[in-house]
């Protein structure tokens, strides 16, 4: 069994208080606090780094349907939209915008492909509460 680690620290209250986020030697001390969570402010937030972690496994994990499929990727690219619900505290959904590079797939199988994958990698599982849409347009359209 693999375990990775991530850590979190709050002090204060909500409105007045800070956090610091850790995730792996790359990612230490990140501080984040409420304007960077349910506003503009500065700093990173548990939000941003759950579309992170989606953009991060769904790159790979297309770029591996796509290799599975005979093609060889030279790029994929996701941007993760996450959308809070202004009301309440909670994540109304996440939108998945894709391009690649992959030098003679079709754009309707790379639609296919990239919808596919939005439901299957492994933190698109672990989020299944939530829901993913994928908007794919390839980079380099190529192919037929």
């Amino acid at each position: 069994m693999i375990t990775k680690r991530a850590t979190a620290a709050w002090k204060g209250t909500l409105a007045d208080g800070q956090g610091v986020l850790s995730a792996g030697p790359e990612m230490a001390d990140r501080l984040f606090d409420r304007e960077s969570r349910f506003g503009q402010g500065r700093g990173v937030n548990p939000e941003e780094l759950i579309g992170a972690a989606l953009a991060g496994c769904f790159c790979m994990a297309l770029a591996h349907a796509i290799e599975e499929e005979g093609y060889e990727p030279d790029g994929v690219e996701a941007v993760a939209e996450i959308m809070l619900e202004e009301s309440a505290p909670e994540i109304a959904g996440i939108r998945l915008k894709t391009t690649g590079s992959i030098p003679g797939l079709s754009q309707q199988e790379f639609e296919r492909l990239a919808e596919q994958t939005a439901q299957s990698c492994v933190v698109a599982r672990a989020l299944s509460a939530i829901e993913v849409t994928v908007e794919p347009a390839m980079l380099t359209p190529t192919g037929g």
